[in-house]
């Protein structure tokens, strides 16, 4: 290896930080013997196939009864997995904070890369050097038990390992890891790219089209109709936050709205859509696009779901109902997401992320913080959700939400001096 060169790193305009923490069957864990099934794993955990990027994957591992040698060790976990831009110092530096909070039994690494072995090589050297004191990473040291590099995430594509692999204090890895070359083996035998078949989908061909999944206009609506939208949205949302209800005037009289009626409202509008296309429900990725598409055309449910997701208290006393029924709500959010902006469309984006994990489509919780925390950086409740899966994983972050939504209720009530 040369010498590390820090004029390769950018430290002046951090990437975003991928993360996507999958914990596997046991049966689908323990396939992964090798570092080219572990490799072919990446695109299908991440939902995308990676490029000029820096992957690094926590694991841990227990002693193989059935391998050679008393301190041979398998995989019996893997996830979290981390990516980041090649050349990202201080997205790394995240990674390793994020890596060493979670007391992980192994941590590997893999490059992805077409660039000069030169390049190659100095990240390498970081990566080794990691968990040395004075390492260029900072306080959040981390030991790297074994580095690969590829070109290319794809079958028949030559890896190559760079260092290890050892698993500090857990003994050696069986022979399966200890190939100094190999071939990456079919992707689609793989647990995750298996795992997102069954839901209907494959990995997106690069991050960009991951994160961009999601439509941002409504062809049905209009631009000017969506800010009309929008605009009426947030102004009737901030009265019905502000103040805990709206008093609606009709020629039956004037009829009190307030935050007990978004609570029924929410789970009944979620009850509908579920009975209305219970078909389309239980089919393929098509036919939920026709349901969204529906969802797109229905200017009424729209401004209504707008509404509570305007303000945090009526967003607040939703959630709950929506992370109740996921399957009708994340194709909700998706029509939210596509009709309007600012914070009713970060709000709709995080609902999106956990109901559509809650649903059984977890490659697409990514994309949507990814696309919240990025376009919307003041947005509160993004980056905690992000954070706090980061240390937390997924069930601690859906638990906390639907006891915090149940919980919000009560305590808006006492805020708004009504007990």
């Amino acid at each position: 290896m040369t010498h590390l060169h820090t004029d390769h790193w950018n430290d002046d305009h951090p990437k975003s930080l991928n993360h996507q923490s999958v914990p596997l069957s046991d049966n689908a864990m323990h396939t992964l013997t090798t570092p080219g099934q572990l490799i072919a794993n990446i695109p299908g955990t991440l939902g995308f196939f990676p490029t000029e990027s820096l992957v690094l994957i926590g694991a841990s591992a227990e002693h193989c009864d059935d391998c050679d040698g008393d301190d041979a060790v398998v995989l019996a976990e893997h996830g979290p997995i981390l990516r980041v831009d090649i050349g990202d110092l201080r997205g790394y530096t995240e990674a390793q904070r994020i890596l060493s909070t979670l007391h992980c039994t192994v941590v590997f690494a893999v490059i992805i890369s077409k660039a000069p072995q030169r390049v190659i090589d100095e990240l390498a050297e970081v990566l080794y050097q990691s968990g040395a004191p004075g390492s260029v990473c900072g306080a959040h040291s981390l030991v790297i038990d074994a580095c690969w590099h590829v070109p290319d995430i794809a079958e028949g594509e030559l890896y190559e390992q760079w260092f290890g692999p050892r698993v500090a204090n857990h003994g050696q890895l069986h022979d399966g890891w200890w190939s100094a070359v190999g071939r990456v083996p079919a992707l689609e035998t793989t647990p995750s790219f298996e795992a997102l078949k069954e839901a209907g989908s494959i990995p997106a061909s690069s991050r960009e089209a991951y994160i961009n999944q999601f439509r941002d206009s409504n062809r049905f609506l209009g631009e000017e109709e969506c800010a009309r939208l929008h605009e009426q949205a947030m102004r009737i949302g901030a009265d019905l936050g502000n103040e805990g209800f709206l008093a609606i005037v009709s020629p039956e009289g004037t009829e009190k709205y307030d935050l007990h009626d978004i609570v029924c409202d929410s789970a009944l509008v979620c009850a509908e859509i579920a009975q209305e296309h219970a078909a389309a429900l239980a089919g393929d990725f098509m036919d939920r696009a026709s349901v969204v598409d529906a969802l797109l055309a229905d200017e009424e449910l729209l401004f209504t779901i707008g509404m509570w997701l305007a303000h945090v208290r009526s967003r607040d006393v939703a959630l709950a109902q929506f992370l109740a029924a996921p399957d009708a709500a994340a194709l909700i959010m998706e029509a939210v997401v596509a009709t309007f902006k600012g914070d009713i469309r970060a709000n709709a984006l995080v609902i999106l992320g956990v109901c559509s994990t809650l649903a059984g489509h977890p490659n697409r919780f990514n994309a949507a913080l990814n696309l919240a925390t990025n376009a919307y950086p003041h947005h509160t409740l993004s980056r905690w959700v992000m954070e706090y899966y980061q240390i937390a994983g997924f069930d601690s972050v859906a638990r906390l939400l639907k006891r915090g939504s149940e919980d919000s209720l009560t305590t808006y009530m006492e805020e708004l001096g009504w007990t």
